[in-house]
């Protein structure tokens, strides 16, 4: 399975091949197009979703054949074009990518485990319910310093819910997230919003390896995220995560969830 592109290699395939063929292939010369850096890189952040370029350079000749057109049909129009944040819009539909940035307040839910939703998919339902039986479990072995979250669970429900709920989500990744934002909920202690974590969890507080932690480290940087929490299986795979990520993140590698 072929690894997927980083924002800053699609940037650089954009820029120093997609657009120079694509004027080739138009009879256009590099002065008649050009494309600002923060354009470029906004077509990639929101007008793609992809893990190679084959979007991006779709895109990139729909810019170019659409300013031909307007060119052919207007004699009078600037024989240049300077494709910049502002103007994408003249040329591309509506943005098929919004990012979703880190919460500021953290959306605590609110015994047992009540509702799941945000199209939750079974692995990650059963993940949620393995994180809640093992927060039930650390707070009875610490019930003297948990009496009061303890109460809380006997009066109320804990609910789960996903953001973005047309968009399906899957797999135990999500473990020790799911605890933590459970612990914040019950003990109204904040959750720094520069740090993320991935990591299954056993009912028994064991960290366990995950998949696909590069995609997951830049996820993280572009999120504007600056330390991320990894199990300790998965250091193996750190130097999979690009340099100029790992710059931007401190990577704290954990077998337990007490460490998180």
């Amino acid at each position: 399975r072929l690894s997927s592109y980083t924002e800053i290699e699609k940037f650089h395939i954009a820029k120093e091949y997609l657009i120079p063929e694509s004027l080739k292939k138009h009879n256009l010369n590099a002065g008649e197009i050009v494309f600002e850096d923060q354009a470029i890189r906004d077509i990639i952040k929101h007008y793609t979703r992809e893990a190679g370029v084959r979007e991006l350079n779709r895109k990139i000749q729909v810019i170019v054949r659409k300013f031909i057109v307007r060119l052919l049909q207007n004699q009078n129009l600037e024989n240049k074009l300077v494709v910049t944040p502002n103007n994408l819009k003249e040329y591309l539909k509506k943005r098929i990518h919004e990012f979703t940035p880190k919460q500021k307040t953290p959306k605590a839910g609110v015994g047992e485990l009540g509702r799941l939703t945000g199209s939750l998919g079974k692995v990650m339902k059963e993940s949620a319910e393995v994180a809640f039986s093992y927060v039930q479990s650390y707070l009875e072995e610490n019930k003297e310093s948990f009496k009061k979250e303890l109460a809380l669970l006997e009066k109320r429900d804990v609910n789960v819910h996903a953001p973005e709920g047309a968009v399906e989500k899957e797999g135990p990744s999500a473990g020790i997230a799911l605890t933590t934002a459970i612990l914040s909920a019950l003990t109204n202690q904040k959750v720094p919003v520069d740090i993320g974590m991935t990591g299954e969890i056993t009912s028994k507080g064991k960290v366990l390896e995950i998949g696909g932690l590069k995609e997951k480290a830049i996820a993280a940087c572009r999120g504007e995220l600056k330390t991320i929490i990894i199990p300790k299986s998965n250091e193996k795979d750190i130097e999979d995560i690009p340099e100029e990520v790992r710059r931007e993140l401190t990577i704290i590698p954990v077998e337990e969830y007490e460490e998180v």
